[in-house]
């Protein structure tokens, strides 16, 4: 399939699907300015698939499947922090102090 068809498919495709396909990825991110983006990355994508050779058959399951995909990818992207990061933001996280495990291992042993 040469450029064109593929733009002409694809245009035809945005029409068609975009504002489901917005609607899907916001109801999924709640975030309307990144539904936005994954939005028009899966069109993108779809579109470099396309220009590489390769057919589609359901041109609607398809870009479900790549909006899915990208959903996974920006949300595996964000879940990365670091502890660093993390207690630069002011997270502390809590444990048990060294007082309160000795407390505890003595009970235990005085309950044995």
């Amino acid at each position: 399939m040469n450029p064109q068809d593929v733009s002409v498919l694809i245009g035809n495709a945005y029409d068609l699907y975009a504002d489901a396909i917005f609607r899907h990825l916001y109801l999924r991110l709640g975030n309307r300015e990144r539904a936005k983006e994954l939005m028009q990355d899966t069109f993108i994508r779809t579109m470099q698939y396309m220009q590489k050779g390769s057919t589609v058959e359901n041109i609607r399951a398809f870009l479900y499947k790549i909006a899915n995909n990208v959903m996974i990818d920006d949300i595996r992207k964000k879940k990365s922090l670091s502890l660093d990061e993390l207690a630069e933001s002011g997270f502390e996280p809590e444990g048990q102090s060294e007082k309160d495990i000795h407390t505890m291992l003595e009970g235990t042993r005085v309950a044995a």
